[in-house]
């Protein structure tokens, strides 16, 4: 079975998290880095996605710790 990669449109959607701040979390310059956030793919000369799993398992990270 293949892992889904979702484009930027449903990992918003998913996660709930704006594109500035996914965007804040995927780079490490940014006082906002989040080395656990998923690293994105990339899909096109400007395009980047997301595996589904990784973003779920992301997430349930996130519960545990809250």
């Amino acid at each position: 079975m293949q892992d889904a990669i979702l484009r930027m449109k449903q990992t918003i959607e998913t996660t709930g998290i704006s594109r500035t701040s996914i965007y804040a979390k995927i780079t490490p310059q940014s006082k906002y880095y989040d080395p656990l956030f998923p690293k994105p793919l990339k899909l096109g000369t400007r395009s980047i996605g997301f595996r589904a799993s990784e973003l779920s398992a992301w997430k349930d990270g996130l519960q545990r710790v809250a």
